[in-house]
């Protein structure tokens, strides 16, 4: 058959008008005296193969739904699972203190392996013999191996995801907004319970087969684990602060001015103490009181359970993380990196090493030293009594804090990614020093 032409004026102009198109497809290809050269077409109408439509959209069909079943569960390779793991609450334990018994090498460390992790961690990393198990700012769930940063598997959850707890193969979780609670297989990161339940950004606490949570409407929830029912509910006038404090029979509520002991099986209050002060970051425990700080540069301490004021010590620069206790000794440090050194007994206490930098996490202790990351990336590690030892700059800022593991420092970095190009974005990441 013959070509067909096709010929356009516009205000009696035979000009082409700038970004006019044929209705004929495909797109035109030659231009001859205002004049547009459609390809060959057959004007005769095809038959359509609405079988094989049907066929076509229904494997496009499946197709976006595995992507989204890819999306909603754990993918990747199974994680190894440690049935000694246990890190029940935010920072490992009550004291805050989970690496006392480690050693760190005196000598500078340098970098082992680096891991990149979406757009950084929300809490300190959990170390297990073999998986490293954080929440990202992303919305991910992750684990990592830890012997070379190697992803296993994430798992992408319906919010922001509040620091988890960990016991042996299973990983607790809860979401911000869009508010779910999770138990997760540690292997896989497919569901083994999921629940609707309000927004928590606070870490969750477990206490045998007891998970608390602390919601960001000011209720802490007492759930059995086991059994997947909830036990008991109380309702705050404020939300929390920190993440519920288990210490023996009794379970702790921090708001912004007060604190509060609960019955730890039926969730009856126990006792309750206000201050005219900002309590800020997690408060730690020597099981016979308990120690926060404020935004206002003082240490506050109650005697447990019955929260009788003990001691305050004052005059220090703003806190914004908690302090930690390390068996006879506490350990506090300010946002402009004072490092304070307390007695839990009497509240004396004193500054015993000034780091000219900003600081946002607590203090990690370990046999030998303490170490501090800055938000100017750089990480320190003072002796107990405040004599520096080393620091190394890292490429980003450290804003969550580290954790230890066989003398191994895994640190949590946020800042730019090297790529092609040069510097890309801002992505997070994972280091290991040693």
């Amino acid at each position: 058959m013959g070509e067909i032409w096709i010929e356009l004026r516009v205000r009696g102009s035979t000009s082409p008008r700038p970004g006019a198109r044929s209705r004929l497809r495909p797109a035109l290809l030659t231009e001859e005296a205002g004049r547009f050269r459609a390809a060959k077409i057959d004007p005769v109408p095809r038959r359509v193969n609405f079988a094989a439509t049907f066929r076509l959209f229904r494997a496009f069909g499946v197709f976006l739904f595995g992507l989204a079943a890819a999306a909603c569960s754990g993918s990747g390779r199974p994680a190894p699972t440690d049935p000694g793991a246990h890190w029940p609450m935010y920072l490992g334990n009550a004291a805050r203190t989970p690496f006392v018994t480690e050693t760190v090498s005196t000598e500078p460390p340098e970098v082992t392996w680096t891991a990149t992790v979406g757009s950084g961690l929300r809490g300190s990393p959990i170390v297990t013999q073999d998986v490293i198990v954080f929440a990202g700012r992303d919305r991910y769930l992750y684990t990592l191996s830890r012997h070379d940063g190697s992803q296993y598997w994430r798992r992408k959850l319906e919010g922001p995801t509040a620091p988890p707890a960990v016991s042996g193969g299973t990983i607790y979780a809860a979401t911000e907004r869009t508010g779910k609670l999770r138990i997760l297989s540690l292997d896989s990161g497919d569901d083994i319970w999921k629940e609707d339940f309000p927004s928590v950004s606070a870490p969750l606490t477990l206490s045998g087969d007891t998970l608390f949570i602390a919601t960001d409407m000011g209720t802490l929830h007492s759930l059995d684990v086991g059994k997947q029912v909830q036990i008991w509910r109380q309702q705050f006038s404020r939300p929390a602060v920190a993440g519920p404090l288990v210490v023996d029979d009794f379970v702790l509520f921090v708001t912004t001015d007060s604190i509060y002991t609960l019955t730890r099986r039926l969730g009856l209050r126990r006792a309750a103490a206000s201050i005219d002060e900002f309590l800020v970051g997690e408060p730690a425990s020597d099981g016979a009181m308990v120690f926060e700080a404020t935004e206002g540069g003082s240490i506050v301490a109650w005697t447990l359970p019955d929260l009788e004021f003990s001691w305050k010590a004052s005059g220090f620069d703003a806190f914004i993380a908690g302090p930690v206790i390390a068996g006879t000794v506490g350990y506090a440090v300010t946002t402009t990196g004072q490092l304070i050194q307390f007695d839990p007994k009497d509240g004396s206490a004193r500054i015993i090493a000034r780091v000219n930098e900003t600081f946002q996490t607590s203090p990690i202790v370990v046999a030998n030293g303490i170490l501090l990351g800055s938000l100017a990336g750089r990480l320190h590690f003072l002796s107990r009594d405040g004599e520096p030892l080393w620091s190394v700059k890292l490429d980003g800022t450290i804003e969550e804090p580290v954790s230890v593991y066989e003398g191994r420092i895994i640190v949590p970095i946020y800042g730019p990614v090297s790529g092609t190009f040069g510097i890309g974005s801002y992505r997070g990441r994972l280091l290991e020093l040693r």
